[in-house]
């Protein structure tokens, strides 16, 4: 995601800086058009060249595995998120948008036309929903009008396609490893979000958004997980359609024990619906790439590169 905003920036002719960290993404970054800045979000030299003379900041980085030690949540998500708001506010950065994600919601009642109005869960389902909630939150309330700092939260559900580093790795390994498995068959409806709708939303959030304010954006219509994310994995060489299935019912009870993550049945195991009527109406947003084109495209980019 951050290499195709990254793309969209320079070919609107804005001067970027991005944040890397390790040296061998630096000339990937600088080939796009981009100033690479070596750190990461910890790191406030870092964060203080990168807010210098800065009008946007786009923050999209989290601790994004499913698994592992709170605390290690807590520093990358919570806590650089933190220092990114102080320094971009000492620096008089205008805006600082945030991509968030419905996961921030998991663990209260099932989403369903959920809209930004949905109560945070009193117990979120694992330590990713718990830290981008509280990083979500952060941003939310730095929000500071009398110093014309404006905080903005684009919340994307599902994010796919070409260049998916995320998503497809992870579960394209638990089908070929064999622990792959369609909760309730896999038949209940997601809502998803496209990796360009997800740059559009980000940069109608910078333009328009409303400070302190959150929106929801998707592809639009949901779609049967089974039939969406099937099908995208198998497009990435990875034969989930003849995975077996799982009942609800035991996958939450596993996740319980801790057989497996918590917050996966809820991710990828019950009906997740979003309404972004929001972003549409305060935005102006289209989700502009639709599922059949996104589809192709990623199609295409999995064909370019078994060359």
């Amino acid at each position: 995601m951050g290499g195709e905003l990254l793309q969209e920036l320079v070919a609107q002719g804005c001067k970027v800086k991005a944040l890397v960290r390790s040296e061998k993404n630096v000339q990937k970054i600088e080939s796009i058009g981009a100033t690479a800045i070596l750190g990461d979000v910890n790191d406030s030299e870092a964060w203080k060249k990168g807010c210098e003379n800065t009008k946007v900041v786009f923050h999209l980085a989290a601790k994004v595995e499913i698994e592992g030690k709170l605390e290690d949540f807590m520093k990358t998500t919570v806590e650089g998120t933190q220092l990114g708001l102080t320094i971009a506010k000492e620096q008089k950065v205008d805006t600082f948008v945030l991509c968030s994600s419905e996961s921030v919601l998991i663990g209260g009642p099932k989403l369903v036309n959920a809209d930004e109005t949905w109560p945070y869960p009193k117990s979120p389902a694992g330590h990713y929903p718990l830290t981008k909630g509280l990083q979500e939150q952060a941003v939310v309330k730095a929000n500071d009008a009398s110093n014309n700092f404006t905080t903005v939260v684009i919340r994307p559900r599902l994010i796919w396609g070409k260049g998916d580093t995320v998503l497809l790795p992870q579960i394209g390994n638990a089908v070929n490893t064999g622990r792959w498995k369609w909760i309730g068959g896999g038949t209940h409806l997601t809502s998803t979000t496209h990796v360009s709708n997800v740059i559009e939303g980000l940069m109608k959030g910078a333009e328009k958004g409303k400070g302190g304010q959150i929106y929801f954006v998707t592809d639009g219509k949901p779609q049967e997980m089974k039939s969406f994310l099937g099908n995208y994995l198998e497009a990435g060489g990875y034969k989930a359609l003849q995975s077996g299935s799982l009942p609800t019912w035991l996958a939450k009870g596993l996740g319980t024990i801790g057989i497996v993550p918590k917050s996966f049945p809820y991710l990828m195991g019950e009906e997740c619906t979003i309404n972004d009527s929001k972003a549409r109406t305060e935005l102006g947003y289209t989700s502009k790439v639709s599922i059949e084109e996104g589809m192709k495209q990623f199609k295409q980019w999995i064909e370019e590169n078994k060359k």
